[in-house]
C-alpha cells in the first residue's frame, strides 16, 4: 500500500505541473488542422474505472492517421492497473474517438474490512483481491489545447472476465449483501475518465 501511495503522489505532482503549463499553450487557430498529427503522445488521466484507473499515466502511438495504439499504468481500487488497446479517430487531438482495450489488475492481498457475514453479524474479514482483467469499450471526446495537446472526456463499459475475483482468507462466509457489495467494487462496469494528452 505504501508503494501505491508513493505512486499516487508522483502522478498528482505530474498532473499539477501539467495543469500549471496550460495557460502557456494557448488555443489553436482553424488553420492548425493542416499540421501533421504527432506520432506520439504522453498523458495523465483520472476517473472511475477509467482507462488510466483512479489516477495514472498514458502513452499513445499513432500507427496511421486514424489508428493509434494506447497504453496506460495507474492505480485503482483493485491495485495497480495496466491497460493496452487500440483507438480509432479522425484527429486524435479533437473530435470523437473510440477504443477497444484490455486491462490487467494486480489485486491486493490481506484487505481487512468490516463486513456482514452469513450469520448476519458484522465481523473483521480478511480478503484477497485476486488479479483479474476486463475488456473495455470506450468512447471519448477531445478538445485541442495549443498545436499538439488535448483535453478529453471518456466513457464506456468494462466487461469483467471473472465473476468472483476475490477470496476470503479468514475463514468466514460473506452474506449475500456483502457479496453484492463486492460485485459493485470489483473491476468492471461503467467507465468515466478525464485527462490531458501532450503531443511530442
Amino acid at each position: 500500500m505504501k508503494q501505491i501511495a508513493n505512486f499516487m503522489r508522483a502522478i498528482i505532482l505530474t498532473l499539477v505541473c501539467l495543469l500549471s503549463s496550460l495557460p502557456l499553450m494557448g488555443q489553436a487557430d482553424d488553420n492548425s488542422s493542416i499540421e501533421p498529427l504527432p506520432k506520439f503522445y504522453v498523458g495523465v488521466g483520472a476517473g472511475v474505472n477509467s482507462f488510466t484507473g483512479i489516477l495514472g499515466l498514458s502513452g499513445t502511438i499513432n500507427v496511421t492517421d486514424h489508428v493509434a495504439l494506447r497504453g496506460a499504468a495507474g492505480i485503482g481500487a483493485w491495485g495497480y492497473r495496466f491497460t493496452f488497446g487500440i483507438n480509432g479517430h479522425k484527429d486524435y487531438r479533437r473530435g470523437w474517438n473510440y477504443g477497444l482495450s484490455y486491462s490487467y489488475y494486480s489485486g491486493i492481498a490481506d484487505m481487512k474490512l468490516d463486513m456482514e457475514v452469513n450469520s448476519g453479524d458484522k465481523e473483521k474479514v480478511t480478503l484477497d483481491y485476486l488479479p483479474t482483467g476486463t475488456i473495455n469499450f470506450t468512447l471519448a471526446r477531445s478538445w485541442r489545447l495549443g498545436r499538439k495537446n488535448s483535453f478529453y472526456l471518456e466513457t464506456g463499459y468494462a466487461k469483467a472476465i471473472q465473476n468472483k475475483p476475490w477470496k476470503v482468507s479468514s475463514g468466514q462466509i460473506l452474506s449475500p449483501t456483502s457479496n453484492q457489495v463486492m460485485n459493485i467494487v470489483r473491476p468492471g462496469g461503467l467507465m468515466f475518465g478525464v485527462g490531458f494528452t501532450f503531443g511530442l
